[in-house]
């Protein structure tokens, strides 16, 4: 998961992403208090923002898809001993377990972030 937010700065106006994992706006909260002062690295402009103008998404690291990569393998090798049909089937079946759970996960604390509010 990623935190991100807009840059202020009208002529701006870019994505860019928050240094700091954080699961809940909460957590911003805890950490910065309301507002978090930050530097846009595409403008250099310096300014604070209020830890709602932050949201979270799902990160193209990867991770879901090593995963699955693993339960593909696993599959695969388990598949092996029953043949070829048995190699298609375990390796289908490992990875949609590895990397499905994975990817849920994440997906699941993207929505708390992004329903998270502080009051």
């Amino acid at each position: 998961m990623k935190i991100y937010t807009f840059c202020q700065n009208t002529f701006c106006n870019k994505k860019f992403y928050l240094n700091n994992f954080a699961r809940t706006r909460n957590d911003l909260y805890t950490t910065f208090g309301t507002e978090v002062n930050v530097t846009c690295p595409h403008c250099q402009s310096n300014s604070n923002y209020h830890v709602h103008r932050f949201s979270a998404e799902i990160s193209n690291e990867g991770g879901h898809v090593k995963n699955g990569g693993i339960g593909v393998l696993i599959g695969g090798l388990v598949g092996a001993i029953a043949g070829p049909a048995g190699i298609l089937f375990g390796a289908s079946i490992g990875g949609g377990i590895g990397g499905g759970a994975s990817y849920k996960n994440e997906k699941d604390e993207v929505s708390r972030f992004n329903n998270s509010r502080i009051a």
